[in-house]
């Protein structure tokens, strides 16, 4: 596999992001991920964040955007 294909664990929805929790690199950016997102569906590693909720909390998208490229969806 790509290395920087498995890098990527944020696709831009446009309003919403899509983020792949068991990638998140630190235990406190997957607790507020939890805080402010909602799963995709149980049981999936993947959560759905509002970027209007996101922009309050600055640091979450912050850190996501200097961990990774975001992915547009198709």
């Amino acid at each position: 596999m790509n290395k920087e294909l498995a890098m990527n664990y944020v696709i831009d929805l446009g309003s919403e992001l899509l983020v792949d929790r068991s990638r998140v690199p630190t235990g406190q950016l997957r607790l507020l991920l939890a805080a402010v997102g909602h799963p995709l569906v149980v049981e999936s590693p993947w959560t759905v964040v509002d970027k209007r909720v996101a922009t309050s909390y600055r640091p979450l998208l912050a850190a996501l955007k200097e961990t990774c490229r975001q992915l547009p969806a198709a």
